[in-house]
């Protein structure tokens, strides 16, 4: 009879702000953003098989990755999104 142990793993990630370079500078800085992430699922077979479901930014937030970079040295900071909400199936299987 095969042992079946489920998992769930939740994350929440709350950040006041964020300044991306030195000096700071509102000018390239991140808002109050809060991101929620979750991996869930079950392994099979003394842990030789894995399916888990994840989602990443579970509320769709739009937030930065990154600001200013080059483009700051000019006068026109870089502004890099981060992913939206993103959600998937992982299989994986050991031997």
């Amino acid at each position: 009879m095969p042992v079946v142990s489920l998992f769930a793993a939740p994350n929440v990630t709350y950040r006041s702000k964020l300044y991306f370079e030195l000096p700071n500078s509102e000018a390239i800085s991140q808002s109050a953003v809060t991101l929620i992430n979750a991996r869930a699922g079950a392994r099979l077979w003394s842990d030789r098989l894995e399916i888990a479901g994840f989602v990443r930014n579970l509320a769709d937030r739009r937030y930065l990755l990154d600001a200013g970079n080059v483009g700051g040295s000019f006068g026109y900071p870089t502004f890099i999104p981060a992913e939206p909400r993103t959600w998937g199936i992982e299989i994986s299987a050991r031997y």
